[in-house]
């Protein structure tokens, strides 16, 4: 039986590169008798759910709101042009 500790590291490794078929059997295993660590796993999909979408690039550039001529202006002003 894995600890709650072994539990929440394979949940944060879940998450980034999945994890093999018996580390999901023994989380299966471990979360069906912790309340805690199956309440720790939904929270931390939530929050990793929230932070990439935070933290997203927007797939058009212009919705950055930047001024990129005001920028270039900056640019040329440091560099003596």
């Amino acid at each position: 039986m894995l600890s709650c500790k072994a539990a929440t590291e394979l949940m944060e490794i879940k998450q980034e590169q999945g994890l093999s078929l018996r580390q999901r059997f023994q989380l299966w295993m471990h979360t069906l008798i912790c309340d805690a660590c199956k309440q720790y796993e939904k929270q931390s999909r939530q929050i990793d759910t929230f932070l990439k979408k935070k933290f997203e690039a927007p797939a058009d550039p212009s919705e950055l709101n930047v001024d990129t001529k005001g920028l270039k202006e900056k640019i040329r002003e440091r560099l003596g042009e």
